[in-house]
């Protein structure tokens, strides 16, 4: 099965070589924990191999960590698609699948809009779960099909629980890959593997968030020249 490698080993080797091309991977955590990190890593690596990538952009990505991320290399591959409603989000999810010549599509975060949705009340809520879906739905078919891999990130439950990501019950059954990413007290990040089709659960990895991305511990930092 191919694989777009992340090029942070530790991620690499927890996810038996990286995202899998025909399948949704979901990772999700509390903000800084690195999910924004590794999709704009990720969407470098698609683009060094001379793809292009469909980046669904809920957040609003900071032009600097994307020039940082990407260094010298050309990022204007990246399409970024700005939705500003879940209605918007399901529209442009469907428009970033018809970038020919892709190599990732990236929804980050996908669930910021439906977590706006819900405050509208149940109608609101039924909405929101119902397009969630669509959108997965629609995520999946294309990446078998296209073989193509598709990396979404997840908001988390607010307070002290960043166990689960919000609407979980409406993605789980479509996403093949589930990886929680997590702060740890000494600044490093760890992820672990909740739900794969071929890796056992509970395996998981750390990791550092360093300038230009997502790297091992243990690497030294660049020395100025």
């Amino acid at each position: 099965m191919q694989h777009l490698a992340t090029q942070c080993p530790p991620l690499d080797v927890l996810l038996d070589g990286g995202l899998e091309a025909d399948a949704i991977t979901l990772v999700f955590g509390e903000g800084g924990s690195g999910k924004t990190n590794l999709a704009l890593q990720c969407a470098r690596e698609a683009v060094a191999a001379g793809k292009r990538v469909a980046y669904v952009d809920t957040e609003g990505v900071s032009s600097i960590r994307l020039q940082q991320v990407f260094g010298a290399l050309d990022a204007e591959p990246v399409l970024f698609f700005t939705p500003y409603t879940i209605e918007e989000q399901e529209r442009l999810v469907s428009n970033a699948t018809r970038v020919p010549d892709l190599g990732l599509v990236v929804v980050d975060s996908i669930n910021m809009h439906y977590r706006l949705a819900i405050d509208g009340g149940a109608d609101g809520e039924s909405e929101a779960a119902r397009s969630l879906y669509k959108q997965l739905h629609h995520l999946t078919g294309f990446a078998r099909q296209a073989q193509v891999p598709v990396l979404i990130t997840g908001q988390v439950y607010g307070g002290e629980d960043a166990t689960q990501p919000f609407a979980r019950r409406v993605m789980e059954h479509l996403v093949k890959a589930l990886v929680r990413f997590e702060k740890r007290p000494d600044g490093t990040r760890k992820a672990t593997i909740l739900k794969h089709r071929s890796i056992e659960e509970g395996r998981s990895a750390r990791f550092r968030i360093a300038g230009h991305g997502l790297e091992e511990l243990g690497v030294p930092p660049p020395q100025p020249l």
